[in-house]
């Protein structure tokens, strides 16, 4: 993964199918590693998803103005393009749970650290349940709390980007998704986009004051779920 670094700037401009701005050294390296691939999948579906959430947000609005309801198809997309597949996300789509890791999310760390592994170490502690370190591309450590909030136990980590603005990766959950695949969701939390996604690490809210781009960054790297998920200690 050491190798990847180099070729993480152009991911996002691969994915969009810009390969003029794409190094051939880049399309040649994604073609060989695993992990680059899947983050360049992940941008895919993440675009493909504000995309339709996009258009559909246009369609209520043009049918709001004109005074005529929605009819049940467009209702019925609503449902598909910002919720995804009934079966894959019927345990992840409680809105106050995404609600209130946003809230949490805002608060400042109980633990401090600049080095991953000691915060997923304290995680895995405060929570008692397997933590998977996840290193978003272009971000530091800054710490983590837990919350208990919604019925859920939620561990959130934070970064900070170079310009020292914040990344909130508030995991819900240490369980994969029934299928084993990785999704993403945008969601909309007091006027904010946030993103939900489910990996093989667990089910995760991002947020935080970071451009929108960076949080996409990291919400791939999170989805592509390509670092070992840990032992809990007891």
């Amino acid at each position: 993964m050491s190798a990847c670094g180099e070729h993480r700037l152009y991911l996002g401009a691969l994915a969009d199918g810009e390969t003029g701005l794409v190094p051939a050294a880049t399309s040649t390296h994604v073609a060989d590693c695993t992990y680059c691939t899947a983050e360049v999948d992940a941008h895919r579906l993440l675009s493909a998803r504000l995309r339709a959430s996009v258009n559909v947000d246009k369609q209520v609005r043009r049918r709001r103005s004109r005074g005529s309801p929605l009819r049940i198809g467009a209702a019925a997309a609503v449902v598909i393009a910002l919720a995804g597949a009934a079966a894959g996300w019927h345990a992840y789509t409680a809105q106050d749970r995404v609600a209130a890791a946003v809230v949490v999310a805002s608060y400042q760390p109980q633990y401090r650290s600049s080095r991953a592994s000691s915060i997923m170490s304290w995680c895995e502690r405060a929570a008692g349940r397997p933590m998977r370190e996840v290193t978003p591309p272009g971000l530091s450590p800054l710490g983590a709390r837990m919350d208990h909030q919604a019925g859920t136990d939620i561990v959130t980590v934070t970064y900070l980007t170079p310009r020292g603005d914040r990344v909130n990766v508030s995991w819900l959950d240490a369980s994969q998704t029934p299928t084993g695949r990785s999704d993403v969701q945008a969601r909309t939390i007091e006027g904010r986009a946030v993103l939900l996604v489910t990996s093989p690490g667990g089910t995760a809210v991002i947020s935080g004051s970071a451009s929108f781009p960076t949080l996409w960054t990291t919400a791939a790297a999170v989805a592509a779920g390509t670092d070992s998920t840990r032992t809990a200690v007891t």
